[in-house]
């Protein structure tokens, strides 16, 4: 009897939902870059075409280059794939953030120079 056990559930789930999220928000990055320019953007647009690289690479080849002699230069590979997708993630985050904060400095400044309150 062939049962599918929570594990296998898991790892393969791992890769539907990873893979599903990184095309949505590299679709809408690349999107955003296309329209804005703003940099912030095209590192995230990367950072999610080396996540789904990744992802594939694990559920696929990784699996059975465990068992060769070249395990040691495609982990090497793989975790600075890793390393890379982390700096971009991070890179792009901080700037869509900080452009973002500024944005509202931009409007506050204007309505206190026009004399306008909030209340």
């Amino acid at each position: 009897m062939n049962t599918l056990k929570w594990p296998d559930l898991l790892f393969d789930l791992s890769l539907v939902i990873t893979v599903g999220a990184d095309v949505v928000v590299l679709y809408y990055s690349l999107a955003a870059f296309r329209r804005t320019k703003q940099i912030a953007f095209l590192l995230l647009t990367f950072s999610c075409g080396l996540d789904i690289i990744i992802s594939v690479y694990d559920h696929t080849i990784g699996s059975q280059v465990s068992r060769t002699n070249h395990y040691i230069v495609f982990t090497t590979i793989r975790r600075f794939t890793y390393f890379t997708t982390t700096v971009l993630w991070a890179a792009g985050t901080v700037l869509l953030t900080r452009a973002y904060l500024n944005s509202f400095r931009f409007v506050k400044s204007k309505d206190e120079s026009a004399g306008r309150t909030h209340c």
